[in-house]
This record gives C-alpha cells, structure tokens and sequence, in this order.
C-alpha cells in the first residue's frame, strides 16, 4: 500500500519509526519512499492538525501518536475539525487521514504510556474506530482502509 498509493503519507513523532527499533514498524522504512515519511515534534495536537490539511489537498496521511495516552492534546482537532469536516463543508471536503496509536496494558509501558481512550472515540459521529487483535488483522484493516471503504 505504501509503495503502490503516491498520496499516503507516513507521519510520526518518534524518530525510531524510520529506525525500525518499534516493533509495529519492522520494516516500513524500507516499504516506504523517502518522501512519504515526515518526521513531526513531540506535538500531537499540530500532527493531527497537519493531517488534516494534507487530506483536505488530496493526500491520504497516516499519522502515528507513538502511545495513546498523548493522543488527548490532538482530541479537539480529531473531534471538532476532522470528524465534522464532509458534514460542515456539505460533502464538498473530505479527510481520509488515519491515525494510529497503540494503547493498553499489552505495550508494557507502565501507568503513563497504557491508557485505552478508544471509548471516547467511538462516541464521535463521523470517526471510524478499529481495533485490531493480532498483526494480520492490522494489516487487513490499514489495507482495507486506504482503498477508501
């Protein structure tokens, strides 16, 4: 998907994400072309903000929140711009952005980095939640999700 789609876009905050050190990321460097990975400070509510515009221009931007625990910063953003954007706009704008985090007890990150907002998420209209249970259902839905459906 990285390597077929020119329009994704790989955006991040963690400068392993290109080192291949996380283990979501083993190998997406080498999936990914140089342009299409951008590296964002520690900044989540300017990521998501990013995100957005790129998707309002036509691009298909998947931002990464290294834990979701920092994805609280980027909620306004998320809530009241990208999630009302086709709404407000009358179908005339869309965002296609992708945003993932991990989240939970299974990353091992101790009370600041293990927190599961996902619930707060699923109360937004307009915002699709997905959360996968093992790597090859990931897969399936970052696919399914950047063919637009």
């Amino acid at each position: 998907m990285l390597k077929k789609d020119p329009s994704v876009v790989l955006m991040g905050e963690d400068g392993r994400i290109f080192r291949r050190r996380v283990p979501r990321h083993r190998g997406t460097a080498t999936q990914v072309r140089r342009a299409a990975r951008h590296r964002h400070p520690i900044a989540e509510g300017g990521i998501v903000a990013a995100a957005i515009g790129m998707s309002v221009n036509g691009l298909r931007p998947v931002a990464e929140i290294q834990f979701a625990d920092y994805i609280y910063p980027g909620f306004d953003q998320i809530a009241s711009e990208l999630a009302r954007l086709r709404y407000r706009s009358a179908g005339e704008f869309h965002a296609p952005v992708t945003i993932r985090t991990p989240c939970g007890g299974g990353i091992r990150g101790g009370q600041t980095h293990s927190q599961s907002p996902e619930g707060i998420f699923t109360h937004v209209c307009g915002l699709k939640v997905v959360m996968p249970s093992n790597p090859l259902r990931r897969q399936g839905a970052v696919d399914h999700r950047h063919r637009g459906r």
